[in-house]
């Protein structure tokens, strides 16, 4: 939540981002997730989330989307993803790098881990990464 966090707010104090596993859109990720029932069953746990989402939180999920926003960044982004991540599958990651400014964007894929282990799992290779990402962007 907060690698997607921090793309949908964006604030103009921060010099720099590192993403680690953001999601692209949370109605894509609705549908992700709910896509453990078999066929059709899933749309009504969708409709009904979206539905409860709308009524008692006051907002459209349809909303809650760093794709939509992710092009906007002027600061440098350094965006990772496992392509194991089994929360928040590897397609998000992509769509994001697709809607990026090339620019100001690393992508960084990591082989092995699941969700939220790329550190633990690749701790010198990403701390290295992360630490020269930061060296370089911010004064």
């Amino acid at each position: 939540m907060g690698a997607a966090t921090i793309i949908l707010a964006h604030p103009e104090e921060i010099s720099a981002i590192v993403a680690d596993s953001p999601f692209a859109s949370v109605d894509q990720l609705l549908s992700d997730v709910y896509s453990l029932f078999p066929g059709f069953t899933k749309y009504p746990f969708i409709w009904l989330t979206k539905l409860y989402t709308r009524i008692f939180l006051g907002f459209s999920i349809k909303d809650v989307a760093p794709s939509k926003v992710i092009g906007e960044l002027k600061i440098p982004l350094l965006l990772i993803h496992s392509k194991q991540d089994s929360q928040i599958p590897f397609s998000h990651a992509q769509e994001l790098y697709q809607a990026s400014n090339k620019d100001t964007t690393t992508f960084w894929v990591i082989e092995n881990g699941d969700h939220g282990t790329a550190h633990s799992q690749n701790k010198s290779s990403y701390e290295k990464r992360v630490t020269t990402f930061f060296k370089q962007n911010i004064q």
